[in-house]
């Protein structure tokens, strides 16, 4: 209650629509005069990617977390800067700036549209937090500006922001608003530098690499800002469009408050394991696969690809496949999408696209990684140098360091395989292999040699070599798929059998043998198991704790030999 001759504050006059076209008129204005400022100026350019300076020691870094609080975990505005957050980061992480080149901001992202992708998100302006498409990208022109003045470079332009929110870098002075596309930052590098940022579920990081040593002093700025001094700005929090009550604004919009975050699941036909998995315990989640989301005209260019690398290794053509698919699940995603259940195979390209970026994500493991793979085929090609498969099956470098980087930022390792379980270490999450029902009935043994099943083709890094070794001199016939595609030659003397089926195979043979060097997916050695068959396999099969399976060391002849003697003793 007021007393005589006291009065209230003004309440701040509330925004209008003849006020926001008026700025919209200035600023059209102003960006105007800077286009054609900007138009002779070599400098407005756009930097590339590099690689020259990757190893380069980092001599500053700037973090900021993403979420302004638990209050806000869930708003629409803070979902779509990071989406905006997401798409930005492909245009500065890991380019290169030579001694002298200036990086401008708006030069380098270009401006942010609908039409690419950028979403409605939080702008802070005349006083309130405004839905705006690219809104957010403060975030990441702060970062840069924060992170430059660390490694000594010299700030060209830099222009302060109108308001301080508390706790914010504007608060620290280290700000840098940016508006397309007369607000600018750019910094010129006094020495050879590399830029890299990386967004994470909570933060964004901007590093700065180089071979200069760091200025003692934080940077110069060459040109004034344009804003006032950091002390005469208003601190108190700004208005949010979404929360702040004034329903007479035009600008309010509380039903941005109802955004939730949601989990998205990028799968193609996912393993029995997996589907259990995700049937059970991620239930909610939508469903973003390839087939449903792949064009008219990118499955023109998957059988366009598919055609022209016929003759190529399988793995490259699986690879150039699973981009395109990964390329498709990705454009599906929605920046409420905030966890993720992404399929190994699509992992690298969702990885380098930029997708994961701000998202808490696990990997649905089909196989162990890439790196790891051509350590076992490079171990075999050791035992063997003039055997040409062991070197068909290779990636290359980027990939296998998308993969690597991928699997870093995953928050769990999903999967059944024994071998994968082992590398996870504390990110493993285990799947029990999931054994088919034994309902098959085994057909009477008839007299005569060891019938052992080879579920594979002949191929050197499926242990042919070895198992053909270690059956020389046994009373045993090998029984082999209808449809081998290896090189039958190398069972020397040893009777073969084509089996068309895996049931008949199953019920006809008196163990099943895969010695391999690589294995992903051991479903004929799971379902040998179920049906109380004999398996003789290596570790990289994968098969852990299941019961009723014989180990030997792969590319151990000897004990290999041993193993299948056990099981021509208990014919006797």
């Amino acid at each position: 209650m007021s007393t005589p001759g006291s009065s209230s504050p003004p309440s701040p006059a509330l925004p209008n629509r003849a006020g926001a076209l008026w700025f919209e008129i200035r600023a059209g204005g102003f960006k105007c005069l800077r286009a054609a400022r900007t138009l002779f100026d070599r400098s407005h350019r756009r930097h590339r990617v590099g690689s020259r300076l990757r190893e380069a020691p980092v001599i500053a870094e700037s973090n900021a977390a993403l979420w302004p609080g638990k209050d806000g975990a869930e708003h629409a505005l803070v979902l779509g800067k990071i989406e905006n957050l997401r798409i930005a980061r492909r245009a500065f992480d890991g380019i290169e700036l030579s001694r002298g080149d200036v990086l401008s901001f708006w030069a380098q992202l270009g401006r942010p549209t609908r039409g690419r992708g950028f979403a409605i998100g939080r702008e802070l302006r005349e006083g309130c937090l405004i839905p705006s498409v690219g809104g957010g990208l403060c975030q990441l022109s702060n970062a840069l500006y924060d992170a430059a003045l660390k490694a000594g470079l010299e700030v060209v332009e830099r222009h302060a922001h109108s308001q301080i929110i508390p706790g914010s870098a504007a608060a620290r002075d280290r700000d840098a608003t940016v508006f397309w596309n007369y607000v600018d930052l750019r910094l010129r590098a006094p020495f050879d530098v590399r830029f890299e940022v990386a967004l994470d579920a909570e933060s964004l990081t901007v590093r700065v690499r180089g071979g200069a040593p760091v200025s003692p002093v934080s940077g110069r700025t060459i040109e004034a800002t344009l804003e006032p001094a950091i002390a005469a700005l208003p601190t108190q929090g700004p208005g949010d469009c979404a929360t702040c009550g004034q329903h007479e604004c035009f600008r309010n919009a509380p039903t941005l408050r109802d955004a939730q975050g949601t989990t998205a699941i990028l799968v193609r036909a996912p393993m029995p394991e997996h589907a259990h998995f995700l049937a059970t315990e991620v239930g909610h989640g939508e469903r973003i696969g390839a087939n449903a989301s792949l064009s008219v005209r990118l499955r023109a260019k998957m059988l366009a690809i598919e055609h022209r690398l016929r003759r190529s290794p399988p793995a490259r053509r699986a690879a150039a496949m699973a981009a395109l698919a990964a390329h498709a699940a990705a454009a599906r995603l929605r920046p409420e999408h905030l966890e993720l259940h992404v399929d190994q195979a699509w992992l690298p390209e969702l990885w380098r696209s930029g997708a994961l970026a701000g998202r808490r994500y696990r990997v649905l493991m089909r196989a162990l990684p890439m790196a790891h793979i051509h350590a076992q085929l490079d171990a075999a090609a050791a035992r063997h140098p003039d055997e040409a498969s062991l070197r068909d099956f290779r990636a290359d470098d980027d990939l296998l360091r998308a993969e690597r980087e991928a699997l870093d930022g995953a928050e769990r390792w999903i999967g059944p395989h024994a071998g994968m379980l082992d590398l996870a270490g504390a990110k493993a999450h285990a799947l029990p292999w999931r054994l088919p029902a034994a309902d098959a009935a085994r057909s009477e043994r008839s007299p005569g040699p060891m019938r052992i099943y080879f579920p594979a083709s002949s191929l050197m890094r499926k242990g042919a070599h070895e198992l053909s070794a270690a059956m020389t001199g046994l009373h045993a016939e090998i029984l082999l798929p209808m449809h081998d595609g290896g090189d039958c030659a190398r069972w020397n003397d040893i009777a073969l059998h084509r089996v068309g089926d895996v049931d008949t195979a199953l019920s006809l043979c008196d163990a099943v043998a895969l010695p391999a060097w690589v294995e992903h997916e051991p479903r004929v050695l799971i379902a040998a198991i179920a049906r109380g068959i004999p398996v003789i396999a290596t570790a990289a099969c994968g098969l852990g704790d299941l019961h009723g399976w014989s180990e030997v060391p792969a590319g151990d002849v000897d004990a290999l030999r041993d193993a299948l003697k056990q099981v021509q003793d208990t014919l006797r």
